[in-house]
């Protein structure tokens, strides 16, 4: 099935060029991102700006790199946030061990290190994210929805291979929680057509029934497209050119011999194989 992107606002060129110059400072940004903290978390934003925007050019190996180096920068940072060993970045090892602002400590970003780990396919970050107790996100100055709390405990059950149904319970505890009638959920619009599909679709991986989970990404990626096509603002958000959650678990379900027929912008293949 084929879900083309939304249209980008006639800004698809300054984009593009965007993309080039981050590209060309990428470089510097790697090589300082060992050094302190901040400079981790600039390679990080820097990353993701290049994973966003590279997805408008025909540009995967150096996506697939920012992919891999936004995994080891939020990786390392949420290992440091709990006081544990940071691991390395690019291969080479940090000269910190923490994190002076735990802002940057919350439930949200935690979950999106997590999806870069499945999308990078880096066990070691993903084993780092499970390490880090929910507790020390719940202590972020950063406040959160209570539900992405419970996401978090239901990918950390999921990736440590704890019993099915404990994991399900998990997933279930999290829908309920993004029930508009009893939680506030601050932007429902987001919640609901972002954040519940990612949910849904998991829940799907996680019962195995492979049509079942193909019909439910289809729906995910057509309201990924629905959301961030609804104004102007959203359609020139570089966050909304493609889904790194949906990517994420569409690789994850690859990886599991899940199969699966959409053609998309929003959902590049070649991050979902990892080819």
């Amino acid at each position: 099935m084929r879900i083309e992107r939304h249209e980008i606002a006639n800004i698809e060129n300054r984009i593009k060029l965007g993309y080039e110059r981050g590209l060309s400072k990428f470089p510097a940004e790697v090589d300082r991102s060992h050094q302190t903290w901040a400079a981790a978390r600039g390679l990080f934003t820097a990353a993701m700006g290049l994973v966003s925007t590279g997805s408008l050019v025909p540009a995967i190996p150096e996506v697939k790199r920012a992919v891999r180096l936004a995994s080891d920068a939020s990786a390392c940072l949420f290992s440091c946030g709990a006081g544990q060993a940071p691991g390395p970045i690019d291969g080479k090892p940090v000269a910190f061990n923490s994190v002076s602002d735990n802002s940057i400590l919350h439930a949200s970003g935690w979950i999106d290190a997590f999806y870069l780990g499945l999308l990078a396919r880096s066990k070691e970050n993903l084993d780092a994210l499970c390490r880090v107790p929910v507790q020390v996100l719940r202590q972020s100055t950063t406040s959160d929805l209570e539900f992405r709390f419970s996401f978090v405990e239901t990918l950390q059950a999921m990736h440590l291979q704890r019993p099915n149904g404990d994991v399900g319970e998990l997933l279930l505890r999290s829908l309920e929680q993004t029930d508009p009638d009893r939680y506030d959920l601050r932007d429902p619009d987001w919640v609901l057509s972002l954040d519940v599909q990612q949910l849904g679709l998991l829940g799907r991986f996680l019962s195995g029934d492979k049509k079942a989970f193909e019909a439910a990404l289809v729906k995910a990626v057509q309201s990924h497209k629905q959301y961030w096509s609804k104004n102007t603002d959203r359609k020139r958000d570089s966050s909304g050119f493609l889904s790194i959650p949906l990517t994420a678990i569409a690789s994850l379900a690859y990886d599991y011999d899940f199969r699966f027929d959409i053609d998309s912008e929003y959902l590049p293949m070649r991050l979902v194989t990892g080819h």
